[in-house]
């Protein structure tokens, strides 16, 4: 996992990251703040379900 405080250009930072993946690396998962303070939010609330997809979602970005 990568930590940021702001994307300026996610298709391009996607685009890395899967060919990271791609190439058999393993994966790079960025989150920024606004990411951060919704899975905070999730888990705040005890919506494990929503937390577990949200990072679920930012996985299939790579795969799919």
């Amino acid at each position: 996992m990568l930590l940021c405080r702001e994307i300026a250009d996610r298709k391009t930072l996607i685009s890395r990251c899967r060919d990271i993946v791609h190439a058999g690396n393993g994966y790079v998962i960025v989150l920024a703040d606004d990411d951060i303070k919704s899975l905070w939010n999730l888990r705040a609330l005890n919506n494990d379900a929503g937390f577990y997809q949200y990072l679920r979602d930012k996985i299939n970005e790579l795969i799919l």
